[in-house]
């Protein structure tokens, strides 16, 4: 359960809702194809969460790497 959701990152989030419905890539009960599935989800969203914050316009970025402009 995510105390406050509205501040918690996207990884955090998807950690979450692993547990809850007992995917949790941390639990030895769970088959080694199922832990790197979760493993993966939470991959992905921490890959989004660096996406958002390093390279969009929204967070202030103004380098010559690459940004996304639309939201």
């Amino acid at each position: 359960h995510i105390s406050d959701a509205s501040s918690a990152t996207s990884k955090k989030v998807v950690q979450e809702i692993l547990k809850v419905f007992q995917l949790n890539p941390d639990s030895p009960e769970l088959p080694t194809q199922m832990k790197s599935i979760s493993s993966s989800f939470i991959t992905v969203a921490k890959a989004i969460e660096d996406l958002r914050s390093d390279n969009t316009l929204f967070h202030g970025q103004d380098s010559e790497k690459y940004l996304i402009s639309e939201p």
